[in-house]
């Protein structure tokens, strides 16, 4: 019950990334290095940063595919596999204009390459993912559509079953507009914990 700093002292601290431990190494994909709430095009983090989890190892860069903010990212059999965030569109000197992406992509560490699944049935941001054996759950967030457009709330939990010849999403309706939750399966059941209401406020809800 104690903790241990494992972040070099010279590294650029990054906000609003995925991360994953997989095959004995520590991910961190996508997010940004400029204050939260700052939103640039050219500020998304660009490489996947792997930490091998021994004494003494460093951060390497990996290549990347599509950087966002606030992607999920869950460890598979098949490698890492990284879904959805936001990408802002803009430019230092241009209005704010974020939308989120569809992407779902699978990093192989072996080959250090990505290849590419079935994206998303729409771009999906502020959500959370889960993976039970060749199963990925993808839960609560919503769709910004960029400047100008309201965002939609996700009314589906949308799920890829991997183990199929040619994997395709299913939607089953999602019963609540909840975004930055917490997603965990236990059993048989898939939780979802917390975020933020369609309202705006915070929820204590566990559904």
């Amino acid at each position: 019950q104690s903790w241990v700093s494992i972040f070099g002292q010279d590294e650029v601290g990054i906000t609003s990334f995925g991360a994953s431990f997989h095959d004995g190494a520590i991910y961190v994909f996508g997010g940004q290095a400029v204050p939260a709430q700052h939103y640039i095009r050219e500020e998304v983090s660009q490489p996947l940063y792997r930490l091998p989890y021994a004494e003494g190892a460093e951060w390497e860069a990996l290549p990347t595919k599509e950087p966002a903010l606030g992607p999920a990212l869950l460890s598979h059999s098949s490698g890492l596999i990284r879904i959805g965030g936001m990408q802002p569109q803009n430019d230092p000197d241009e209005e704010q204009n974020m939308i989120s992406v569809p992407f779902v992509h699978r990093f192989d560490p072996a080959t250090e390459t990505w290849s590419e699944l079935p994206d998303l049935p729409e771009g999906r941001s502020s959500h959370d993912a889960w993976i039970v054996g060749d199963k990925i759950y993808v839960a609560g967030g919503w769709k910004m559509r960029g400047v100008g457009e309201s965002s939609r709330w996700s009314k589906y939990v949308d799920v890829l079953d991997l183990s199929e010849s040619e994997p395709q999403w299913k939607r089953i309706p999602q019963p609540f507009f909840r975004r930055a939750l917490a997603v965990a399966i236990l059993g048989e059941e898939l939780f979802c914990l917390g975020g933020l209401a369609k309202a705006g406020e915070a929820s204590l809800e566990v559904d």
